[in-house]
């Protein structure tokens, strides 16, 4: 364990050839405070003393003057401590006038750590003992960050009571472009009892964020207040009855308004499932409940929605969006419409340079305009453009605008039923979606700014990959295959992202659904009287549903849409995994994957093979124990925060929407929901394990079949 200071006169472990072979192959995991060797010098770049720092250069050693016993491993004597030229480091060396320790030792393709005593007795020249050395953990001990929640939201009164963090990180974007990437952490502070503990249907929400920036060596601060004027980013502002923000069908972040910083458009609600009653609101009686519980009695406000999105208080959200003020700094803009049901907030570019917004849901369609750092509500210019009710009176998870080859596309979720030539052939099946008239498909609309939408292709599975089944209800229903895959309700279709999986492919449209397969033999064929098996938390039936969903790629050109044949992943499935976030991780061209789960957020990555799919990275293999001070969940994400080849783990405990009794509430009686933390990553992503999907659902199977609650299991 200690060979890698195993040096003496003769010859050294490392040759300089090997040390710049290394650096050529790992550079992108280094860090400036790293410490290397050349073949003959120890570098340690940043040493911490006190309030000082120096740069330390060490040699190896075996001057006469030495014991025979002062280096049981290896001596080095100290070459030279001048003033470090860093200006500050987030991992560095650091020094107690007794014990040098070096987190970060970088080796060829390994990361070592290492202690090196101070031998006082010596006054002539300065010497340090090898006293300990050890290969590096995957994820670094010291390399860490974390907030409590007395940092954070504790800290305010509306949050004594409870705070549920729903439901993940946000790491989405460089917003300071610094080249790291920062973290929104989402708050949502219920203001009275649940319905669910016999509190009001309407109970409001007091919504926000926290924003964690970077600085110049990628350490993080709260910011909030720097960037925003707020100390806490509210979303519930002005009477607004707060909402939470949907991770899975949130647009990325992008340059909204032209000044060079990304903003951010959030997709927000309150379809939360804290027990809020639903109502029929075609009958009167349920009717007058929502207008007395979800509008105070004004029941105008009420007739302005449409009936469809009128059945539950939860529907109602304020929709906000961070736009950049071109110096670094933000506003939070509250978008100028009454409060919608929104399920995707999605931007489109509009005729003059700019963004509007379209918000998609169960309510009706709002547009609004972005103009710096102000918002205007655009609906009633939208509404005389070509096509613009059958394009926006969808299945309300839409994919939104995307170019491919120059021409921009708005492609949502479900095919109106007129414009599929061959309906009448899917007479057996019930594919209609139960919005709009659509049935399960794809639809891609040209988008025209300025003018309106002209429909050009759409895509609908072959009436040969539907089956029959019995649900868990004792009902007919129907299933389709997706890549062979058998997928046993129709929520097709429902998140999409552009993706270079081969760049001589060019970009494909990747797409996937919330429905729900097998564990055992997941790509099996179903017979005619094959019925689902009711699930249950602490049992395990074969027949029994869990969201193993296919993921699907698409190729856009020419005005048509085409299913791509090559896998998008290795086994076709992502288990869980609705948050698809593309990124080039190891930077060699190809977009790789970090997806968020549903459920319990368990973070999962995924590596190009360059031949176009995606491989699993075995993150539950390398997960470190997280920190925890609460009885909560822990939701994590790897995530590539600092762009360089690694991955790190950004965790939060999720905390609660309401005071469980178990909890470990503090003799102040505030509510705590428990820390937040970053922990780096010390290897480039290409020294990590990988595993298959087929592995991955094998192990969660044979651990849903313990006596426990089957969302535990590790994925």
């Amino acid at each position: 364990m200690f060979n890698y200071f195993a040096l003496n006169k003769s010859a050294s472990l490392f040759s300089v050839c090997s040390i710049l072979i290394a650096a050529s192959s790992a550079l992108w995991a280094l860090e400036p405070e790293d410490v290397t060797y050349d073949g003959s010098v120890l570098t340690v770049p940043y040493v911490s003393v006190g309030e000082a720092a120096y740069e330390v250069k060490l040699i190896p050693t075996s001057d006469p003057v030495l014991a025979s016993g002062d280096c049981p491993i290896l001596c080095l004597k100290l070459l030279s401590a001048t003033e470090s030229g860093l200006s500050s480091a987030r991992n560095p060396a650091t020094f107690n006038g007794t014990t040098l320790t070096t987190p970060r030792v970088v080796l060829d393709n390994d990361v070592m750590s290492g202690q090196f005593t101070y031998l006082t007795q010596y006054n002539s020249d300065v010497y340090f003992s090898v006293a300990d050395a050890s290969t590096a953990s995957n994820f670094s001990l010291s390399d860490r960050q974390n907030w409590t929640a007395d940092e954070l939201e504790a800290r305010f009164n509306f949050c004594h009571d409870s705070s549920y963090r729903w439901d993940t990180p946000f790491p989405f974007g460089d917003f300071n472009n610094d080249g790291y990437e920062e973290i929104f952490i989402p708050i949502t502070c219920y203001q009275g009892e649940l319905p669910d503990n016999g509190g009001d249907n309407d109970v409001p929400i007091k919504s926000g964020w926290f924003l964690l920036c970077s600085n110049n060596v990628g350490s993080y601060r709260n910011c909030s207040k720097d960037l925003f004027g707020e100390e806490f980013i509210d979303t519930s502002k002005d009477g607004g009855k707060g909402g939470a923000p949907y991770h899975h069908s949130t647009e990325e972040p992008k340059d909204l308004n032209g000044d060079g910083y990304i903003d951010f458009a959030l997709t927000l609600n309150r379809d939360d499932g804290v027990g809020r009653e639903k109502f029929d609101p075609y009958s009167a009686e349920g009717f007058q409940k929502v207008v007395d519980q979800c509008f105070g009695g004004d029941s105008g406000a009420a007739e302005a929605y449409p009936r469809q999105g009128l059945g539950n208080c939860a529907y109602f959200s304020d929709q906000h969006v961070f736009l950049s003020n071109g110096d670094g700094t933000y506003t939070n803009v509250k978008v100028p419409w009454t409060p919608t049901w929104t399920h995707s907030m999605r931007s489109i570019p509009n005729e003059v340079g700019g963004f509007d917004l379209i918000s998609i849901g169960y309510d009706v369609a709002k547009v609004a305009r972005i103009s710096g750092n102000s918002i205007t509500d655009v609906t009633e210019t939208y509404k005389t453009f070509e096509n613009f009710d059958e394009a926006t009176q969808i299945v309300p998870y839409v994919g939104g605008y995307f170019e491919f080859d120059s021409v921009g596309y708005w492609i949502t979720s479900g095919v109106k039923q007129q414009f599929v030539s061959n309906v009448a052939e899917y007479a057996d099946f019930n594919i209609d979606t139960g919005f709009y008239n659509t049935v399960r498909g794809i639809t891609l609309w040209k988008w025209k700014p300025g003018q309106g939408f002209e429909l050009n292709d759409y895509y609908v599975p072959p009436v040969t990959d539907y089956f029959q089944y019995t649900n868990e209800f004792g009902n007919q229903a129907t299933g389709l295959y997706q890549k062979g895959v058998p997928q046993f309700n129709k929520a097709q279709y429902h998140f999409f992202k552009q993706a270079i999986l081969d760049p001589e492919e060019g970009p494909i449209l990747v797409v996937q659904g919330e429905t729900s397969g097998l564990l055992e033999n997941y790509k099996r064929t179903i017979t005619s009287d094959f019925a689902v098996v009711s699930s249950s938390s602490d049992s395990y039936e074969d027949n029994t549903l869990y969201p193993v969903v296919p993921v699907e790629g698409f190729v856009v050109s020419d005005g048509k849409i085409t299913l791509r044949a090559k896998p998008v992943v290795e086994g076709d499935v992502l288990f869980n995994s609705s948050g698809m976030h593309f990124r080039d991780i190891n930077r060699d061209g190809y977009d790789d994957l970090v997806t968020i789960t549903g459920m319990k957020v368990q973070g999962s990555a995924y590596l190009n093979d360059k031949q176009g799919t995606l491989q699993k990275i075995d993150t539950t293999q390398i997960l470190p124990e997280l920190p925890r001070t609460s009885f909560g969940n822990n939701a994590y994400v790897f995530w590539p925060l600092r762009n360089n080849g690694t991955l790190d783990i950004v965790y939060m405990e999720v905390g609660a929407s309401s005071r469980p009794s178990f909890w470990n509430i503090a003799e102040d009686g505030i509510f705590r929901a428990g820390d937040v933390g970053v922990i780096r990553a010390n290897y480039d992503v290409s020294k990590l394990p990988l595993t298959t999907v087929e592995s991955t659902i094998n192990a969660f199977r044979e651990c849903a079949k313990a006596p426990t609650w089957s969302w535990t299991c590790p994925y």
